[in-house]
């Protein structure tokens, strides 16, 4: 039976913990696994159907499994509140996003490639860049770190230059392509 329950969801911020509250729907948003359209109607629905949860409802519409719901209502919070984390496979199946048979597949290309196990599900689509980003920054705070950005101004001073050091994703990239030079070190991008 899916549970939608109000939830204590900790966060780390340095070197202290700040508890905050979230609702399911939050805690589901913030990880991309559903949209705020979606998250409307099935609040809608709910003014309908007052016995159905909000995670039953996600699900009943297939936007979500029953799983996933079930894991970020029940077990969330107990996992954000242990000291010693599990790998982040793990995770991913306990929540219904990646099943043994995609870990398995993972888990081979990762021995060939030697990359982490959460770039290769991304890489291969199996989750979504900001759903990875949220389990590492929620699973592995000490560990999970923003892109290596350096800004400058231009000479004339209207635009920034923005120079990410994409070295380590562009090598992933390139194990799938043949071309690779020694200019792609650097992703520019120009920022109004």
């Amino acid at each position: 039976m899916l549970k939608t329950i109000r939830i204590n969801e900790c966060k780390v911020n340095n070197s202290y913990n700040l508890v905050t509250h979230k609702r399911i729907g939050e805690i589901l948003l913030e990880a991309d696994l559903i949209t705020v359209p979606q998250i409307k109607v099935a609040l809608e629905d709910q003014t309908h159907n007052p016995h159905l949860m909000l995670g039953e409802i996600l699900a009943l519409r297939g936007w979500l499994l029953e799983k996933t719901a079930d894991f970020f209502a029940s077990n969330w919070p107990k996992l954000l509140e242990q000291d010693r984390k599990k790998q982040l496979g793990w995770y991913l199946q306990e929540s219904g996003l990646l099943e043994a048979s995609d870990i398995d597949r993972i888990l081979a290309e990762q021995r060939r490639i030697d990359s982490k196990f959460g770039a290769i599900a991304v890489l291969n689509g199996y989750i979504k860049k900001s759903t990875l980003d949220f389990f590492l920054m929620y699973l592995y705070p000490q560990e999970f770190k923003l892109p290596d950005t350096r800004t400058r101004h231009k000479n004339q001073g209207k635009k920034k230059l923005s120079l990410l050091n994409t070295s380590k994703v562009v090598s992933e990239l390139n194990l799938y392509s043949n071309h690779h030079s020694d200019d792609d070190r650097f992703l520019v991008k120009w920022i109004d």
